[in-house]
């Protein structure tokens, strides 16, 4: 891939990529929707835990057409896959004079 990044197939041409993201999607529970996303990477950033996408929210999954902007408490990012080792079960955060537990996949 290095020394070829495309491949023409009937001329047209392709652009090569890997089979497999090294990175770890990590999805995130428990997480109020008035909780900002930069408040978390600071959390991320005290565990010396690089994050390699931004942390966004994950949609309720209401099927109704009306409801299908309603977000769940849950968010994702991506970590690189040594970053799972150093995740805790959990993380107290402190957002406007309140605290809020979230939590993390459990890793094997």
């Amino acid at each position: 891939m290095k020394n070829h990044t495309v491949i023409t197939i009937q001329e047209q041409q392709y652009k090569l990529r890997k089979l497999f993201n090294p990175n770890k999607r990590i999805i995130l529970s428990n997480v109020y929707p008035n909780i900002p996303p930069d408040i978390i990477a600071n959390e991320f950033a005290k565990l010396n835990i690089p994050l390699c996408s931004p942390i966004t929210p994950l949609r309720a999954g209401i099927q109704a057409e009306e409801f299908s902007h309603i977000l769940s408490f849950r968010r994702q990012t991506f970590i690189q896959h040594d970053g799972i080792k150093k995740l805790p079960s959990s993380m107290l955060l402190n957002y406007e004079d309140t605290n809020y537990r979230v939590f993390y996949p459990m890793t094997p």
